[in-house]
């Protein structure tokens, strides 16, 4: 397979500096728009119907865009040409939207109508380029450094692309997510419920910086989530029965006795816990 080549600093520069293009049609638009639209013989009460072509023209072109733009490759870039044209045509639609009335004089709100939607779907055409996520590195093969901005141990990401090989481990970043977002589907304290700190691992217990753990609880649930965010594996003594843990990632281990129970979570292990 061929690998398409990487862009200069500079050509990264140009394709984000386009997108202060983008903002400016966009202000140009809502400080504009409503005005243009009475001064067609619009109702007020019926402006917020024109604003609906926005979210609807981002639906329908933003994924189509997307499928095409990952397709293309010309001798401009994969980018550059849907850049380029969005945002030939969205500068057309600027100047003709105050001249409805010259374009169609017997329907110039419908004019409007049709341009405002027009420029909208052009601004998407220009805009998805920009939201094209750099998630891989040089050679492909795993994630860029910084791409996740220090929020998830890289250590845990799978160095593979494709679905399936993450799918085959435990501990690829699709895995952690889909693990979670199972946990937040079947208990609803964890969805829906109200956060309390632990009273002892809190994140601002001197002898324990590095551990972080709260109660979530909603009616009649409550549960206990635990995270140790340090390198080494740390024991917490706590007084809660542990004896329903329903997630982990890491590794863990309990021992319980005279009512205390002594939580020993690996490095950089989480553990959520039904009580």
């Amino acid at each position: 397979m061929k690998r398409k080549p990487e862009l200069s600093f500079w050509q990264i520069w140009n394709l984000s500096f386009g997108f202060l293009g983008v903002q400016i049609g966009y202000s140009l638009q809502n400080s504009n728009t409503s005005s243009i639209f009475e001064s067609l013989g619009a109702d007020v009460s019926h402006l917020s119907y024109f604003w609906l072509a926005a979210p609807v023209a981002g639906m329908l072109i933003q994924p189509i865009i997307g499928m095409f733009s990952d397709g293309t490759w010309t001798r401009f870039g994969r980018r550059i040409p849907y850049i380029l044209g969005g945002g030939i045509i969205s500068t057309i639609a600027l100047l003709l939207m105050p001249n409805c009335p010259m374009l169609l004089a017997f329907a110039p709100l419908a004019m409007g109508a049709f341009i405002l939607l027009f420029m909208d779907l052009s601004f998407n055409v220009t805009m998805q380029p920009f939201r094209a996520p750099v998630m891989w590195n040089r050679d492909g093969s795993g994630l860029a450094d910084g791409s996740l901005s220090g929020k998830v141990d890289m250590s845990m990401l799978s160095p593979e692309i494709s679905v399936e090989a993450q799918e085959a481990d435990d501990g690829s970043i699709l895995n952690v997510y889909r693990t979670f977002s199972r946990l937040r589907n079947t208990y609803p304290a964890l969805a829906q419920g109200t956060m309390e700190k632990h009273p002892v691992y809190n994140g601002n217990n001197p002898d324990a910086p590095q551990i972080a753990a709260w109660y979530m609880v909603c009616d009649a649930w409550k549960m206990l989530v635990v995270h140790n965010f340090g390198e080494k594996a740390f024991i917490l003594t706590l007084t809660d029965d542990l004896s329903r843990p329903v997630g982990l990632l890491g590794s863990a281990e309990t021992k319980t006795a005279d009512g205390v129970t002594r939580l020993m979570l690996g490095p950089l292990s989480s553990a959520v816990f039904e009580l």
